[in-house]
Formats: C-alpha cells, structure tokens, sequence
C-alpha cells in the first residue's frame, strides 16, 4: 500500500515546530478577544509528552523560535499570524513579543489528552483580574481539522513568496495538479529554481 495515502499527509499551518501549534491556535483565537496591553499573564498547558520537545531559553535565533512555545505563542498575540515574518532576526528583537515571553507560563497538564497530536490549553488574566481560555485538543491541519482548499494555497503562496517573485509562484500549483499527466517535468522545475534573491 502508498502509505501516504493510506495514513494521510498532515499539512502545518505555522512554520515552527508541530508541539506549538495548538497552542498558536489557541492564542489566536484569545487575541479576538484580549488585547495585548490587557493581558497580565498567559499560562500555557501542555500534554507531558509535548513538554520535552519544548526549548525553555530564551531563543536566540529564528530556529531556535521555532521550537520555542513562549516565542510562537507571544507572536501569535503580538501579529495576531505566525509566518515566516515571525522568525527572523528582526521579529527576535521585538519589544512586544519579548514583552509577551515574560507574561507567559508554561505548566504540564495531565488532563489534556495523549493523543499524539499536542495538545494544549491557553489561559490569559486580563489586567482586571478576569481570565480568558481556550483548549485545542487537535490542532488546525491535524488529523481531523484539516487545512482547507484556500488555507493550503494560502500557505503556499507565503512560503513560495519567500524565494520566488510572484509570476513563477503562481505557475506551480497548476503544473502540480496535474503531475501525473506531465510529458515531462522540465517546466515545473524550471519554475522552482527561481531566481537568487
């Protein structure tokens, strides 16, 4: 059997590591409701097993962000997105996000389920004293809240921006679909090289 058929692909919507992601989705979700310069903590909650792909340090370069949940989480409620603007060099120095980190907690919960997907409970104290959650026992892209249609093109497009202009990202995906039917696949690598930027 393909076992990627079989299993199914599972698409990240963040650029970090997949342990952040629930967490990401509940801290965008709280940012709808709770304004950055109302919050006076953030407590994250983690499954045991997400706690030990977690960095606790301070990051100290975009990689380093990206398996970092108090950076990804802070991000998320600074920029209300996490992308690849959110790590670099210049989102690492960021006032807000560092200001964000310093609020933020992160506490292992026995009660969230060992399902393989990581995932994690968000809880935010107003300055007022009242307190906003959000749980996401799977988050978005996993195995049942799949990207949609859109969502995937959307991602697409932010990561191919990146490294092409404009005209030869769009060239791809229709190439993609029908990859089968291809003569050859000179046009589409053609397309992916790109140019230096």
């Amino acid at each position: 059997p393909f076992e990627l058929v079989r299993s199914g692909i599972i698409f990240k919507p963040y650029p970090s590591g997949a342990p952040s992601h629930a967490a990401i989705d509940c801290a965008l979700a709280l940012v709808e409701r709770v304004k950055p310069g109302d919050i006076a903590s953030i407590e994250c909650l983690v499954h045991p097993w997400n706690a030990i792909t977690l960095r606790e340090e301070p990051p100290r370069n975009p990689l380093q962000a990206k398996v970092n949940m108090r950076f990804c989480v802070a991000a998320a409620f600074a920029h209300r997105k996490v992308n690849y603007a959110e790590f670099t060099d210049s989102a690492l120095a960021d006032p807000l996000i560092k200001r964000l980190m310093d609020l933020i907690t992160i506490r292992i919960s026995e009660d969230l389920p060992d399902n393989g997907e990581f995932p994690a409970e968000v809880h935010v104290t107003r300055t007022d004293g009242a307190i906003e959650r959000e749980r996401r026992d799977v988050p978005r892209g996993g195995s049942s809240v799949p990207l949609s249609q859109i969502e995937l093109e959307n991602k697409y497009r932010d990561c191919a921006n990146s490294v092409l202009d404009t005209a030869r990202a769009e060239i791809i995906p229709p190439l993609v679909e029908r990859l089968e039917s291809l003569p050859n696949v000179e046009d589409l690598a053609r397309a992916m090289e790109g140019s230096i930027r």
